[in-house]
């Protein structure tokens, strides 16, 4: 048994991408002469048509179910942190309101069950989109051992992924269950690389290096293709692009406006290619890395025409937008944020606004400035969202239902907050 080596050049950059497979034959393709081919369109942008990347395998990995992860991986205990209450409203609905909802959240380096009144902090930095399809596991950045690891909820099992590049990263778990996307920053973190870890191969992908990266949108519902914004130009022709790479082709699509907006993150519908892309006025030149908090509008865009159509256009200027990186319904047919501070939802097919208004006096009675960053529970019956209170960094993580019969909030003051809104473990 021997390797076959195959190397062209897929990214810009200069880039290499050498994937190894093994094979009983021994041949070593190189392509050293292939020019990659570009074609422009007013509304597409640029395409480029590459040899595959070839990331799929003919072993398909059942939709939501978590591969069994081979060696090389240390096991070890997750850490140990006793439940402690949650902070709620007084005189609000009791537990029974709540025990309904069995799903969890993540935020930051925590756990939350409502349900339970269980706050844990599992010792992983989340982010991205860090649940398994099937819910029982999550894959984060391990501070203490300075690896990508995998938490197993139901057994309390810590497994550390080694042969990565990854550093501080928090990866998006591909639907399929068996990629891991990630960014990796260099040492000044002003310029990153693309990556994806196969969890069947125990192999790491290196797609793209050099990039200016804003966000990762993460994958398409049948993890076929994912997305990130990036920065494009030099000095006065600085902006923004959405860039979509094809992992069955190989191909790479430009998205950019024809009207310049400043894209800052997208995210991924859960049914259908298509992206919601959240524009800011603008980044100043000196610092176009600094983290974007509010939004001026929403776009949507379809994979396949590359044409950008206004979702949530703002009737005055000083309006704000705060949304979650996964702001779809889980039928992928409306999107939920923050009005300036008042929760509400854009339906897709009749661009109607509808805010929830049930929720409004409970939200005021916390003496907060609205909320924030807020997501569908799997039912659509619950949302979550975060408590702004301009005193405070962190703020309490808050679940409620949308015809406000139930609401309750974690206590900030015991380190149970957060900076953006939770995200909900997939339905089961």
């Amino acid at each position: 048994m021997s390797l076959t080596i195959t190397i062209f050049r897929l990214f810009r950059n200069r880039a290499w991408i050498v994937f190894c497979i093994i094979s009983v034959t021994v041949s070593c393709t190189v392509n050293t002469h292939e020019e990659i081919k570009e074609t422009t369109s007013s509304t597409m942008g640029t395409v480029r048509n590459t040899p595959p990347a070839v990331l799929v395998t003919p072993t398909a990995i059942p939709l939501k179910k978590t591969p069994t992860i081979k060696p090389p991986l240390i096991l070890m205990p997750a850490p140990e942190s006793q439940p402690q209450p949650t902070a709620a409203l007084t005189a609000v609905p009791t537990e029974n309101a709540i025990s309904s909802l069995s799903e969890s959240l993540v935020s930051g380096s925590f756990v939350w069950e409502p349900n339970k009144d269980n706050y844990q902090d599992v010792s992983l930095t989340l982010g991205g989109q860090p649940w398994s399809p099937d819910g029982n596991s999550l894959v984060g950045w391990s501070r203490k051992q300075k690896n990508l690891a995998i938490l197993e909820i139901s057994q309390g099992l810590l497994s550390l992924i080694e042969g990565t590049s990854a550093s501080y990263s928090t990866p998006h778990w591909s639907p399929d269950g068996r990629y891991l996307l990630y960014s990796i920053p260099d040492d000044a973190f002003s310029l990153y690389s693309i990556a994806i870890y196969d969890l069947v191969t125990n192999q790491e992908m290196v797609l793209e290096t050099d990039v200016r990266l804003l966000s990762l949108a993460g994958w398409s519902f049948d993890s076929s293709e994912i997305a990130f914004v990036r920065w494009a130009g030099e000095e006065e022709n600085l902006h923004t692009v959405l860039e979509v790479i094809d992992l069955v082709s190989g191909s790479i699509r430009e998205l950019k406006d024809p009207l310049s907006l400043t894209f800052a993150q997208a995210s991924w519908s859960p049914i259908a290619k298509q992206l919601a892309v959240y524009i800011t006025p603008g980044l100043p030149p000196d610092n176009p890395a600094l983290p974007v908090y509010s939004f001026a509008a929403v776009y949507l865009v379809a994979i396949k025409t590359g044409i950008f159509e206004p979702l949530i256009i703002p009737s005055e200027n000083d309006k704000r937008y705060y949304i979650h990186s996964f702001p779809w319904s889980r039928k992928g047919d409306k999107i939920i944020y923050s009005n300036t501070g008042t929760i509400c939802f854009t339906q897709l097919a009749t661009r109607e606004e509808t805010c929830l208004m049930s929720l409004v006096e409970k939200i005021d009675a916390t003496g907060s400035n609205g909320a924030r960053y807020p997501s569908w529970s799997n039912d659509g019956e619950w949302v979550s969202f975060i408590l702004q209170f301009e005193s405070q960094q962190c703020n309490p993580i808050a679940i409620a239902r949308i015809d406000g019969d139930a609401f309750k909030f974690t206590d900030a003051g015991s380190g149970k907050c957060a900076v953006f809104g939770p995200i909900w473990a997939p339905a089961e």
